[in-house]
């Protein structure tokens, strides 16, 4: 038994979606074909626009599916402790092992993965934050609850 949506609120999922899916690759694109100042500001707007997206998509997704959610959430914790080990016993290798430097180019762009899912998740809990507060007022619940794409 799913959530009936609205008119509106379908929008609002569909541009969401939509920037977070176009904002990304049009942003490398733009890194990539120009380096001149302006190029890199309207880059870094894009990149703002589609990581903002991404968790507006990522908190609608913990609204509505709390159990995956919450074990996506366990999976990463654990992922983060592992690279966290393994990057301590790579660096306490002496440099010059070649094993040491292939394993720690691996964990390097693996970490910056989990920390780029590390924001993501801030972000999420800001969003539940701001929804919790908005909920506790007068008048914030309906928007929220809009917003969260929940049914009102």
């Amino acid at each position: 038994m799913g959530r009936k949506l609205s008119y509106s609120q379908k929008w609002l999922f569909a541009v969401v979606v939509a920037s977070s899916v176009l904002a990304l690759p049009l942003a490398a694109l733009i890194e990539l074909f120009s380096d001149k100042p302006a190029a890199i500001i309207i880059c870094l707007l894009l990149m703002c626009i589609a990581l903002s997206s991404i968790i507006v998509c990522a908190y609608w997704f913990r609204e509505h599916s709390r159990f995956a959610y919450g074990l996506m959430e366990f999976v990463i914790a654990i992922a983060v402790i592992v690279l966290t080990i393994f990057m301590y016993v790579a660096n306490a290798r002496p440099q010059s092992d070649e094993y040491a430097m292939h394993l720690k180019g691996i964990i390097s762009s693996q970490y910056l993965t989990l920390q780029i899912l590390a924001g993501l998740y801030i972000g999420v809990r800001g969003l539940d934050n701001i929804g919790q507060a908005l909920r506790r007022r007068d008048g914030g619940s309906e928007f929220w609850d809009w917003f969260s794409l929940g049914s009102y």
